[in-house]
């Protein structure tokens, strides 16, 4: 029944209500009148009108005050209507179970949560609707409701017709209806999306929790106060693998400094403990764990308002223990200053030695080709023939010693980086070896060259060794070199392509060792240093070369050089 059926139906009540009083009024007036008129005078004309007025006068009080009933009982009418409407919308369900779990009562947002009409649901055990596995929570509190009158808060899942089960908050009070009898008012809320967030909240604090336990790392919070020093209030992760001290001794602490190394203090104090509102800080520090070990930590902070207190700032911060990578790049720093000691003293070596043995080869040389001019042809061909050795011998030892210098001298004698164009490398390297290119018959073509910023010798040197690698190993077709540059990023690369007699590809990294021959020097001439210096130019130069060549199908020389090689 609607509320508007209700007020119907009232109203229909409260006019059949007055007809009836009116008839038993009447009723009461005539007998009143018959018995008036036994053993009674008659009244005379002054008091009869006198009766009539008093008669007037008490129906118009009797008027006015069915007026004012009348009026009275509209408002409470629309008030009653006024009541139902909102009992039956309201945003949660209103239920009244008997005691023996009976529903007596239900509004529409009720029914719409179970998905039943109110009719089928008045006389209807109250527990159809709870989800089989929740109904002792039901019983739990109902019967402490029934026999203390306690109120009863709780959460279970309930059943919607032909549908999935939902989460219900149920608040329980105990009432008497006006009989006496003892009732269970229930307002029923719908908190499945509540409980959807909180599963998903649960789950993410869950893998938080797993994560934070799994990595290296920790995080934490600190409340700085506006004059004295700020307490870690909140930690997670590895801290206590990291400095043995556990979380809450840690929280007992004025915050990290008395875990930091003093030398490191001032850093400390500027990148965490000195941060204002909005700024951030990254930077390594070293801290002591409980057994004085120190540790290196990659510390990141980043200082808030507190939400809470406005006068306090909040740092939230995250370290990470670098330890073991502060301990390998000290390593390697250790090593690289050995290895630039050692390169040093290699180098000083190599040039010592070989300017020391010019002097004794010169000699030999000397004597050698002095016996060669006064005796060869006067002794026997042995003699001859070992004269020769000894004279081929002193010459490639001289070219040798001068390779050699050569090499020592890539990092020990270079000049400063300019700007400089490739093309008067080429040029000057060209003309170094023009004995060369005559003799083979060869010749050098290339494309228009950049400019960029390197060593100018070093720059001829490099060319002079790669096209003189390509004059020599040719076969019986004239050398053809062709050099050409194409720009890749921050990158120029050279390529140098010869028709030559081609390499095979397991030895593409060999040909760039020192000393190392593909070939004996009855074949072809040389030393093997040559490729070695030219690597040596272009890694000093911050770039990289390579070759790419199959046997009979010549040859090509890539290397990078830097744009911009300032650091050259």
């Amino acid at each position: 029944m609607t509320s508007k059926d209700k007020r119907s139906a009232d109203a229909a009540h409260s006019t059949r209500s007055d007809r009836l009083l009116r008839e038993r009024a009447e009723e009461i007036v005539r007998k009143n009148a018959i018995s008036s008129q036994e053993g009674q005078e008659p009244l005379s004309p002054q008091e009869t009108r006198q009766t009539l007025h008093e008669l007037r006068v008490h129906q118009i009080e009797l008027e006015m005050q069915t007026e004012e009933l009348r009026r009275t009982q509209v408002e409470l009418e629309s008030a009653r209507a006024r009541y139902f409407d909102r009992y039956d919308l309201a945003p949660v369900g209103y239920c009244t179970i008997s005691e023996r779990g009976q529903i007596k009562e239900v509004n529409f947002t009720a029914a719409n949560l179970l998905g039943v009409t109110r009719s089928a649901l008045v006389r209807q055990p109250f527990t159809t609707f709870i989800l089989k596995e929740d109904r002792d929570i039901y019983y739990m509190h109902s019967k402490p409701l029934f026999e203390t009158g306690a109120p009863q808060v709780y959460e279970l899942r309930m059943v919607k017709k032909d549908a999935a089960p939902f989460w219900a908050r149920l608040e329980a009070t105990r009432e008497q209806d006006a009989d006496g009898t003892t009732l269970c008012r229930v307002t029923v809320s719908d908190i499945t999306e509540r409980k959807r967030v909180e599963e998903m909240l649960r789950e993410s604090e869950q893998r938080f929790r797993h994560v934070s336990e799994l990595i290296t790392d920790f995080a934490y919070s600190c409340l700085k106060s506006p004059v004295g020093p700020f307490k870690i209030d909140w930690l997670t992760g590895a801290v206590e693998n990291i400095t043995e001290y556990t979380a809450d001794e840690i929280q007992d602490m004025n915050g990290w400094s008395p875990l930091v190394v003093e030398d490191d203090l001032p850093l400390f104090d500027h990148d965490v403990a000195g941060l204002s509102p909005g700024e951030w800080a990254r930077s390594e520090i070293r801290i002591r764990k409980k057994d004085g070990e120190i540790v290196w930590l990659a510390s990141f902070a980043q200082c808030f308002t507190d939400q809470h207190i406005p006068a306090y700032h909040r740092i939230y911060g995250a370290c990470r223990d670098i330890t073991e990578r502060k301990h390998a790049e000290q390593a390697l720093v250790k090593k690289s200053e050995d290895l630039a000691r050692s390169n040093a003293d290699l180098a000083q070596f190599a040039y010592v030695a070989s300017h020391d043995l010019q002097e004794p080869l010169r000699t030999i040389t000397r004597f050698v080709q002095l016996l060669e001019k006064r005796y060869q042809g006067k002794l026997d061909q042995d003699a001859d023939e070992f004269i020769g050795f000894v004279v081929g011998g002193t010459k490639r030892m001289q070219q040798i010693i001068n390779d050699l210098l050569a090499y020592s001298r890539v990092n020990t004698r270079r000049g400063p980086p300019n700007i400089m164009k490739i093309e008067d490398a080429i040029q000057r390297a060209m003309q170094n070896i023009q004995y060369v290119l005559e003799e083979s018959g060869g010749t050098v073509i290339y494309d228009e060259m950049p400019s960029i910023i390197a060593d100018e010798s070093q720059m001829t040197q490099l060319f002079q060794n790669i096209i003189g690698n390509a004059l020599k190993f040719h076969g019986e077709e004239a050398p053809r070199v062709e050099i050409s540059a194409v720009r890749k990023g921050d990158d120029w690369i050279f390529s140098v392509r010869d028709n030559g007699i081609g390499i095979d590809p397991q030895y593409n990294d060999r040909i760039f060792e020192i000393f190392q021959r593909l070939h004996t020097c009855e074949e072809y001439p040389g030393t093997g240093i040559g490729l070695a210096i030219a690597k040596k130019i272009v890694e000093r130069h911050q770039g990289h070369i390579w070759v790419e060549s199959l046997p009979g199908k010549g040859s090509t020389f890539n290397f990078t050089l830097p744009v911009d090689a300032k650091n050259a």
